[in-house]
């Protein structure tokens, strides 16, 4: 996103609010996500489906102690039309966190269900020499759109925008997520759970044990390029199984130290990505995410179809964290994230 190029005068921004002059300062990191997918769906049915919004966000900043967090979990049932959003924030002298999620419903129809979920956040630590402080950023947006229907087809159209970046200096450890799952479950008239069948996921992890240098991800939804300008560690997953798809495509992207050691790529994404060896600063030309969707197997004989509830379920999710750990356990950061970025893709 265009934002990304603001960061410059974000972190200036900061400095003058906090009183802190960064050219004096050896501690500063700053940590940011941005996740918004753009839909378009047709559930089918003769009545507008029944369409339901989860969100949770969380902040947390330590610096100086004791912690302070603020959590927003929530669900609202049958929303409509309309623009939605919950956020959440702390503040510590040397620490500051920021969580939003939002979701944006456009139409809500039998054959168009359309609009954007989204989620961004920022973890910023900056204490002086010699001192520790942590901050964290977590946010998820989930939408399920069901209907009763008897006709197991139709049209998914997705669009992505997302936005991840890593700065800061010397001993700023930094990690950040998003990811993007979407499925499809299958609903008897009687609220028995018949399947649950993986459309989408995308997973996208940057880490920096703690240097001056600063990794970028952007992913423009108008141009539909994808930017990468890593040069720390990076994970990117994407998989459309194509089972009930007429696209079918998978992405398994490793970076480290700034230099691609894993790149396998297929179906749509075939030969799109650099090969193992080559540094991790390129750009792709993504292609279009608009599929046909055929779940009909699960609605009896064709010619005289079960009704089912189909229910289309979408997720955003992002995390930030920053920390400057003491001396003594910066090493072992590396280690302490395992559990945050497993956590993170359960």
């Amino acid at each position: 996103m265009r934002w990304m190029r603001w960061l410059p005068t974000v972190l200036i921004a900061f400095s003058l609010q906090l009183g802190v002059v960064l050219s004096a300062s050896a501690q500063v990191g700053l940590v940011q996500y941005h996740k918004q997918q753009n839909f378009f769906l047709q559930p089918g049915g003769n009545v507008p489906p029944l369409v339901n919004w989860e969100w949770d966000v969380f902040a947390l900043a330590v610096g100086p102690p004791p912690a302070v967090q603020a959590g927003n979990p929530g669900i609202l049932r049958d929303i409509n039309v309309g623009f939605q959003r919950r956020d959440a924030q702390r503040e510590k002298p040397w620490a500051k966190a920021s969580a939003t999620s939002w979701v944006n419903l456009t139409a809500k129809a039998p054959q168009a269900v359309t609009g954007q979920i989204g989620v961004s956040g920022w973890a910023w630590v900056g204490p002086p020499q010699g001192q520790n402080a942590r901050a964290e950023s977590r946010s998820k947006s989930k939408i399920t759109a069901t209907a009763r229907t008897d006709n197991g087809k139709g049209i998914i159209t997705l669009g992505n925008s997302v936005s991840a970046s890593l700065s800061g200096s010397v001993n700023v450890a930094q990690n950040v997520n998003v990811k993007d799952p979407m499925y499809i479950e299958i609903i008897d008239l009687d609220l028995n759970l018949l399947d649950r069948l993986k459309i989408l996921d995308i997973e996208l992890n940057m880490r920096s044990p703690g240097d001056a240098n600063e990794s970028t991800v952007e992913w423009d939804d108008i141009t539909n390029y994808l930017y990468f300008n890593v040069v720390h560690d990076a994970d990117l997953i994407i998989d459309i199984p194509g089972d009930y798809t007429d696209l079918e495509g998978k992405v398994k992207l490793s970076i480290r130290g700034g230099t691609i050691t894993g790149s396998e790529d297929s179906g749509i994404f075939d030969g799109l990505f650099p090969d193992v060896g080559e540094l991790g600063i390129f750009s792709v030309n993504m292609p279009v995410l608009e599929m046909e969707y055929d779940v009909s197997s699960y609605f009896g004989d064709p010619n005289n179809p079960e009704e089912r509830y189909l229910g289309f379920i979408l997720e955003g999710a992002g995390e930030a964290q920053a920390v400057i750990p003491e001396p003594a356990t910066l090493l072992l950061f590396s280690v302490g994230m395992l559990p945050l970025i497993r956590r993170f893709r359960k």
